[in-house]
C-alpha cells in the first residue's frame, strides 16, 4: 500500500517530446505536481527553458528534432545517465502545415517532413525508451494522437490526416509487441485546442478570416459536452493512462474530444465562418 500523502508519480523519470508549450507543457507540469521528474525534449529551447524555470529543478530541457535518431537517442540515455532509469515516455512532439490541402498541390519536401515528425520521431520515441524499458520489465509509452486520426474533415491536409492514422497503427503494434515485456503502449486522441500551432495553422487555412475567438466558438459547439476543451484535458489523459490505475489498458486510443467523433462534423466553414 502507498504511504498516505505519497504523490501518484513519485521517483518516476518521464520524457515530453513537445514540451515546450500546448499540451506537453501542460503534461510536463502535471507530472512534475505527481512527484515525477521530467525531461522536456523539444526544438523550442526558449519554450522549455521557461518551463523548467516553473518547475523548479524538477525538470530538464534537451534540445531535440525528433526526426533525427541521435537527438532521440540522447534523450533516453541523459535521462538514464542521470536517474538511473526511464518510466514514462510521451511522444507528443508533431506539426501541422496548411499548404496544398488539395492532393494536386501537395509538396513532396512538406509531406515528407510531416510523416519524419508526427510518425519517424513517434517510432524513435518508442524504439529508444523501449531500449532502456525492457530490461526493467516496466514502462508505458504514449502517444498524441488526434480526432482526425478517425476522419477527414475539409480543411485538414493528407500529409497531417495520414501521419495520425500511422500513429495509431504504429501504437497498436507496440502494444502488441511490448505487453508480453511489461511496456503498455497506449494514445490519446484530442479534439482541437487553439495552441501556438493550430494558431498558425487556423490564420494560414483561413487567410485570417477566422478569428480565434470564432473557432474556439464552434469546436466548443461541436463538442457534445458544449465545454471548450483544454491542454490540462489531454494532460489528464496521460497521466492517467500513465498511472497504475490504468495497468490493464494496453493498445487503448482514448477519446478525449468531448464527443466530437461520434458525429464528425466539419469544425469550422473557413469560407463562411459565423459571426458573433
Amino acid at each position: 500500500m502507498a504511504c498516505s500523502g505519497m504523490k501518484r508519480f513519485e521517483g518516476k523519470v518521464v520524457i515530453v517530446t513537445g514540451g515546450s508549450n500546448g499540451i506537453g507543457a501542460a503534461t510536463a507540469r502535471k507530472f512534475v505536481a505527481e512527484g515525477a521528474y521530467v525531461y522536456i525534449a523539444d526544438i523550442d529551447e526558449e519554450g522549455g527553458v521557461k518551463v523548467c524555470q516553473e518547475l523548479d529543478g524538477n525538470a530538464s530541457f534537451v534540445k531535440c528534432d525528433v526526426a533525427i535518431e541521435t537527438h532521440v537517442k540522447g534523450v533516453v540515455d541523459r535521462a538514464v545517465e542521470e536517474k538511473g532509469h526511464l518510466d514514462i515516455m510521451v511522444n507528443n512532439a508533431g506539426m501541422l502545415h496548411a499548404h496544398g490541402n488539395s492532393i494536386t498541390e501537395v509538396s513532396v519536401e512538406t509531406w515528407e517532413r510531416v510523416m519524419a515528425v508526427n510518425v519517424t520521431g513517434a517510432m524513435l520515441g518508442m524504439k529508444h525508451a523501449a531500449r532502456v524499458m525492457i530490461p526493467r520489465n516496466s514502462g508505458s509509452i504514449l502517444f498524441t494522437c488526434s480526432v482526425l486520426g478517425l476522419m477527414k474533415t475539409e480543411n485538414a491536409s493528407h500529409g497531417y490526416i495520414a501521419s495520425k492514422n500511422a500513429l495509431l497503427g504504429l501504437m497498436k503494434s507496440g502494444a502488441v509487441e511490448l505487453a508480453k515485456l511489461g511496456i503498455r503502449v497506449n494514445a490519446v486522441s484530442c479534439l482541437g485546442i487553439l495552441t501556438k500551432m493550430l494558431q498558425e495553422w487556423l490564420d494560414e487555412v483561413s487567410n485570417g478570416m477566422c478569428p480565434k475567438e470564432v473557432f474556439e466558438d464552434e469546436l466548443q459547439r461541436n463538442a457534445t459536452n458544449g465545454r471548450k476543451l483544454t491542454v490540462d484535458d489531454v494532460a489528464n489523459a496521460f497521466l492517467f493512462l500513465a498511472s497504475d490505475e490504468a495497468s490493464y489498458i494496453n493498445g487503448h486510443n482514448l477519446m478525449v474530444d468531448g464527443g466530437y467523433s461520434v458525429h464528425g462534423r466539419d469544425m469550422v466553414n473557413f469560407k463562411d465562418p459565423p459571426r458573433h
